[in-house]
């Protein structure tokens, strides 16, 4: 019960600030399955004070999950990013310049000390590639990383699987609609190929749904 009440408040938290009911709004589509739906509350008692030492064995672990977060805002520049993170958080042991300092990949005990972690933009890359819907290996690909960094990004956020269930609610109502393939492909920006096998998913549910036969 205590774990189904964490995912709650966390898929809460996270569902209010992309819908804008946070400052600093965002329509960005998150998997509701996705690690970082309990992730949330646990960064929300993290204590940054104990970064200053080597005690703490998930330190690169914190940081990275609180790193992963700018994949949800491809677009937005550090400023923004930052107070959008900061919000999401929402732990009174960091103040927004913690948040900033960490997204920069530089140590909170030492801001003059730059780390080996993955580069701002290049996360932010991978969100906008999986927002797209590309390929976890195209993704890597293209934004020159190992595949395993990827993975690990979508696992947590789960942005490509959300623009993939995205898709096929779409062509549900497609289907349901009587739309073309040729239309739909416009509609949604995809190949006449992909929009036909995705009709071919929205039909599927909607048999099993009992609307059609």
């Amino acid at each position: 019960m205590k774990e189904e009440n964490t995912a709650l408040i966390g898929a809460s938290r996270l569902l209010n600030t992309l819908k804008g009911k946070t400052p600093n709004p965002s329509q960005y589509p998150f998997d509701e399955e996705a690690e970082v739906v309990t992730e949330l509350s646990r960064l929300e008692f993290i204590d940054p004070s104990t970064f200053a030492t080597d005690a703490l064995e998930n330190h690169s672990r914190v940081r990275a999950r609180i790193r992963y977060l700018a994949a949800l805002w491809p677009d937005a520049d550090l400023n923004n990013l930052t107070h959008r993170i900061h919000g999401l958080v929402n732990n009174k042991n960091f103040d927004v310049d913690d948040i900033r300092t960490i997204l920069q990949g530089r140590r909170l005990n030492d801001t003059s000390k730059i780390t080996n972690e993955i580069p701002l933009p290049v996360i932010q890359g991978i969100g906008k590639c999986l927002k797209e819907g590309k390929s976890l290996r195209l993704t890597a690909r293209e934004m020159r990383v190992s595949y395993d960094t990827v993975e690990s990004i979508e696992k947590y956020l789960g942005v490509r699987s959300a623009q993939k269930m995205k898709l096929v609610d779409q062509a549900v109502d497609a289907a349901r609609e009587g739309t073309s393939i040729r239309n739909f492909a416009k509609q949604v920006n995809v190949s006449r190929s992909k929009a036909h096998r995705l009709l071919i998913q929205g039909t599927s549910v909607l048999k099993e749904l009992g609307e059609i036969e």
